[in-house]
């Protein structure tokens, strides 16, 4: 399964703003898996919108589904199956562009197509923990996917990260600022940060900004 499947899902059940009930995000990703075929969950995270301040499920999925034309009626069906008014996402296939779709019985309430506005990457949100905690965290190296992030000797603010194929272009440096708390506030080498990196990161207790994501 070598394509890739992103989705945003909303978790309240009807209109954001009328909805009394919600979903729950594991029933959700056993709707995933009912619905799209040869399908596998690699990555899922609950997140707030901050436009919208819904609970929002961002995932990424492998898959076989190498179409639009049979990935979205798979996706409305999946929109049928969890109550949803519309699901956004992203279908990548090798040497294709990126397909980008808004699918579902009310899509045309909400635009119609998909909108890059209210996108949300795979990724966890912010939860930073004590400093103490979070630097004990960070003296462990951490992998996720083929990104691994771990401490440079002797500094307790400079990170490194790098690619599993050891690339020295796929990698670089990550630079924290110590306060009340732990936040990222500077890369380098790469021209953006890889989003593994943005997770291992948050995961591990340190502020990052969206911007970085």
């Amino acid at each position: 399964m070598k394509n890739i499947i992103l989705l945003n899902i909303g978790l309240a059940v009807g209109h954001i703003e009328s909805a009394t009930e919600h979903l729950d995000p594991l029933t959700a990703l056993r709707a995933i898996g009912d619905h799209l075929p040869s399908t596998q969950v690699k990555e899922w995270y609950v997140r707030v919108h901050p436009l919208t301040g819904e609970k929002t499920l961002v995932v990424r999925l492998a898959t076989a589904i190498a179409g639009p034309n049979t990935l979205e009626p798979c996706v409305y069906d999946l929109c049928k199956a969890t109550r949803q008014d519309c699901i956004s996402g992203k279908l990548f296939v090798r040497n294709d562009p990126v397909h980008e779709f808004l699918t579902g019985s009310k899509a045309a309430e909400y635009g119609g197509a998909f909108d890059p506005t209210y996108w949300l990457k795979v990724t966890c949100d912010n939860a930073p923990k004590p400093v103490a905690e979070t630097l004990a965290n960070l003296m462990v190296d951490r992998t996720l996917g083929n990104w691994t992030l771990g401490k440079v000797q002797d500094s307790s603010d400079v990170l490194w990260f790098e690619h599993v194929s050891g690339d020295e272009a796929c990698g670089g440096n990550a630079y924290l600022e110590i306060g009340e708390r732990v936040s990222l506030i500077d890369y380098d080498s790469m021209f953006s940060l890889p989003l593994s990196i943005v997770t291992l990161l948050r995961q591990a207790g340190v502020e990052v900004d969206r911007e970085f994501e």
